[in-house]
């Protein structure tokens, strides 16, 4: 009789045992950044493709635009070359963007995102004509062009090992659709007797190419803020593809009655940006923070 009692006592410690260590692992909770994305989370938890492993957000910041020309065009001829176009240095170049991030994690340090944004550019020159004659006059104009595209980033990140604070690289290509673009002018002409200034604004959709691509580089820090991520990043945007349309660069509709041409040009972009991302859906024993798809106690 001793030896069933014992014996039965021992069952119900076992049991209880194995209850209490499956209630341990299924209330265990990521306290920092560092538990997050430790294999216990990411490579025990999940195995192979899953939903817990991507993460989406949304984005913001500015941008400035670095123009560099690769050859001028004017419809003039001048006895000292063709007259050149002065370019804004690019911190007098200001545009901003908005956008969304989905990102997956491929391993705990490396993710893959895509990062669909609306893009506003912009980037401003001058360029200045002279006759000689009966009359002198000079021609002064200032051009502001405004820009939109719809931008489709494919980046790959590396993400280096950290608790709060968690600094990154990244690099990757994209594809950018011109949505809409104008040019702005003021034009000061001014002879011997008078002086006399004026400003157009047309839209300059056909100046530019719809379809753009490029490569873009960059790094930055985020901060994990329970299981949201703060971060801020500066990126470098390289386009590879003819910026100015050629196809009818001399023919009327690029003729805006302001002596101007487009010029073969290579458009950089350096950008800063703010993101907030979390995780997409609850992992499997956590049903609170501020994830897409919890389920509410």
């Amino acid at each position: 009789m001793y030896f069933k009692h014992l014996f039965t006592l021992s069952l119900l410690f076992l049991i209880s045992q194995t209850m209490f260590a499956q209630d341990s692992f299924q209330t265990y909770r990521a306290t920092n950044f560092k538990q997050f994305n430790t294999p216990l989370n990411i490579n025990t938890r999940s195995k192979g493709f899953s939903m817990e492993k991507f993460t989406m957000g949304i984005k913001g910041g500015v941008n400035f635009s670095l123009i560099i020309p690769l050859e001028g065009n004017s419809i003039f001829s001048s006895t000292n070359g063709n007259p050149d176009k002065d370019y804004s240095p690019f911190y007098k170049n200001f545009g901003y963007q908005m956008g969304f991030i989905i990102r997956y994690n491929i391993t705990r340090d490396i993710k893959i995102s895509i990062q669909p944004s609306m893009n506003d550019y912009s980037f401003k020159y001058s360029n200045e004509y002279s006759w000689q004659g009966v009359t002198n006059l000079n021609y002064l104009a200032e051009h502001h062009q405004n820009l939109r595209f719809f931008e489709l980033p494919l980046i790959l990140g590396f993400y280096y090992k950290a608790q709060k604070w968690q600094p990154y690289l990244q690099a990757g290509a994209y594809y950018a659709r011109l949505m809409n673009s104008n040019s702005h002018t003021s034009i000061t002409e001014t002879s011997d007797t008078q002086s006399l200034n004026y400003t157009t604004t047309v839209n300059s959709n056909n100046i530019y190419n719809k379809n753009q691509y490029g490569v873009i580089g960059g790094g930055g820090l985020r901060y994990a803020a329970g299981r949201t991520l703060i971060g801020i990043e500066a990126n470098y945007r390289v386009l590879l593809s003819e910026f100015s349309s050629t196809a009818s660069r001399y023919g009327n509709n690029q003729v805006t009655g302001n002596y101007d041409i487009t010029d073969k040009l290579l458009l950089n972009n350096i950008a800063i940006t703010l993101n907030i991302t979390v995780p997409l859906v609850c992992s499997s024993s956590e049903n609170e923070g501020p994830f897409i798809f919890c389920k509410s106690e």
